[in-house]
Formats: C-alpha cells, structure tokens, sequence
C-alpha cells in the first residue's frame, strides 16, 4: 500500500471532525458565513485555496492513471491451529473503524521498470520493518480487485512477531481541506490467522490466494 493510494482514499473523505468546519457539500454554514469563519471573507485566499484543490486533484488523477498494478506477499507459517497466514491492516483514518474485508497481504504498487518478485519483498519490509523475515517465493498469480487494480502475489514461509511491526509513514491533509497534515502508518496492525478466519478478514478478491495457497500445501504434502 504504496504512499500513491492515497490521493484516492483522500477523495472519498468527509470532515466530521474539523474544528473549524471547511467549506464543501457537507458544511451546516452557508457559503458566506463559512468563508468568513475560515479565511475571515478574504476572496482572494479563497481562489487560491480552490486551484490548489484542483492542482491537487490533477496530481491525484494523474497518479491514479499510473497504479494498475500492485504485488505483495502472502506469508505463512505453520502454527499450533495449523496452516497460519500473514495479513496487515491498512492505517489512516479511512480504515480506523473497518475490520472484516478490510485486511490485505502487504503489497505495494509496480512501476513500469519494477519486477514484480522484487516489488513484493520491498514492501514486505516497508510495510512490516526489519524483523518481518521470508524464505523463498512461489507464484500464486493475480487477482482483480473492485475497481479494476490487478494483485500479483507470492507465497513464502514467514517469520514474524506482530508486536514488532514498524511500517513506514504517509502523510494526508486531514481533516481534507482544513490546512492541516497528518502522518499515518501504512499499516497499522499485522496478525497472524488461521485460513477460515482470514477469509472473513481480507478483501473479497485476495480469498482466491489462500485457496491457491492451500493448493500448493496439498501438493507438497504429496510429495
């Protein structure tokens, strides 16, 4: 979960929890009067608060255009309650309160020139810090998520305690369009689940990589 997603989640946001109420669709002022709470009815510090709204929507539609295409990995062990997987729960006020269907495999975006093996391990350890370790990696193809975002993944043998996680930071305006920035992790909670209970906590298109997964474990069994 790359720092470029972010532009997209910013768009869906609403503020509730603004000191001082923002002008948009969902403010309780009228238009005047919110303009003279915010920018004390100055006309031309609103004009430059819209075109940096629209420069800023420019960049996040341009950097939409670009992320197709993400990779990540699906760790496993195997656990006292059997075959375990790996999953991350994505930071940011977006997902504070959202926990069934909400958790992922640690992936991030591929750029153009990125292979896709070595785009899946760097942001394992971006998004888990230096202790997430993880042995080596079979393919478990792709997936399409809702929107039309393809997943590459792979599965490896993972090592690692959830009490150490360390992920690396983003930063979004928030509450949106109040001036003020905030610092999130990427991930703010990982967890190691039995496969049952990880279906019911990853995102519905990501479930086919533990059936696949299962599959793999099968046919090593038989080996």
């Amino acid at each position: 979960m790359a720092a470029r997603q972010v532009g997209a989640r910013a768009r869906k946001a609403t503020d509730r929890e603004a000191e001082v109420r923002c002008i948009g669709p969902w403010t309780k002022l009228s238009r005047r009067s919110a303009s003279a709470v915010r920018y004390g009815g100055t006309t031309t510090r609103r004009l430059s608060i819209a075109l940096q709204s629209r420069s800023d929507m420019a960049a996040v539609k341009k950097t939409s255009r670009r992320s197709t295409s993400s990779a990540g990995i699906l760790a496993y062990r195997k656990g006292a309650r059997g075959l375990e997987v790996l999953l991350v729960h994505p930071g940011g006020p977006f997902w504070r309160k959202k926990d069934d269907g909400a958790w992922s495999i640690p992936k991030g975006e591929i750029d153009s020139n990125d292979a896709a093996e070595n785009v899946a391990r760097r942001e394992f350890a971006e998004e888990l810090g230096p202790s997430a370790s993880i042995g080596p990696l079979q393919a478990l193809g792709e997936v399409r998520q809702r929107g039309g975002k393809r997943v590459i993944a792979f599965a490896g043998e993972g090592h690692f305690d959830p009490a150490a996680l360390t992920s690396n930071t983003f930063d979004i305006e928030w509450p949106p369009r109040c001036g003020r920035r905030q610092s999130f992790p990427e991930v703010d909670r990982a967890e190691w689940f039995d496969i049952e209970l990880a279906r019911t906590k990853m995102l519905s298109a990501q479930v086919e990589f533990l059936d696949r997964l299962l599959a793999i474990a099968v046919e090593s069994a038989g080996k």
